[in-house]
């Protein structure tokens, strides 16, 4: 079965007999291994240079982060204008003063989220949890258009 409106394939849903009591059989959905297919992760950094030798400061983070959620909230891949295998379900700025988080990538090294980090969390469609867990699609990546003011990065910026 294909859906109809990315024309993936939709993935099989098993249907698990349950015994009952009185020796009747319900029907019940069996839930797939992961059923969430949640990912969490930085989607932009305060104070700290991007790989275009772009930054931002976090009272301007927090304006493009509260800017997404309101009026935006679309995921796209790759910025190839592709959509529609993303949820955002959770958008926010981690805590000044919360102490840093250390956690792991899916190759096993330590990712730190600290203080004025935009932290995004979606679920994923089967097709972009695949990409994910295959390391196809490894990161947040900010598209959008913004006014360019050359200022060097804080010293002593994360």
């Amino acid at each position: 079965m294909y859906c109809q409106l990315c024309g993936q394939v939709m993935p099989l849903v098993e249907i698990a007999p349950a015994p009952v009591e009185d020796g009747a059989v319900e029907k019940r959905l069996a839930s797939p291994d992961n059923p969430k297919r949640f990912v969490l992760g930085v989607a932009y950094p305060p104070d700290r240079a991007d790989g275009h030798g772009e930054w931002m400061g976090r009272d301007e983070l927090e304006k493009v982060a509260w800017d997404y959620v309101k009026k935006h909230r679309r995921v796209g891949w790759f910025h190839a204008g592709i959509e529609g295998h993303a949820e955002i379900v959770e958008s926010y700025i981690w805590p000044e003063g919360a102490p840093d988080w250390v956690t792991k990538d899916l190759d096993g090294n330590d990712q730190r989220v600290y203080s004025g980090c935009w932290v995004l969390g979606a679920q994923l469609d089967e097709p972009g949890f695949e990409m994910v867990l295959s390391q196809k699609a490894d990161g947040w990546s900010i598209d959008g258009v913004a006014k360019r003011r050359a200022r060097p990065v804080p010293k002593g910026a994360n």
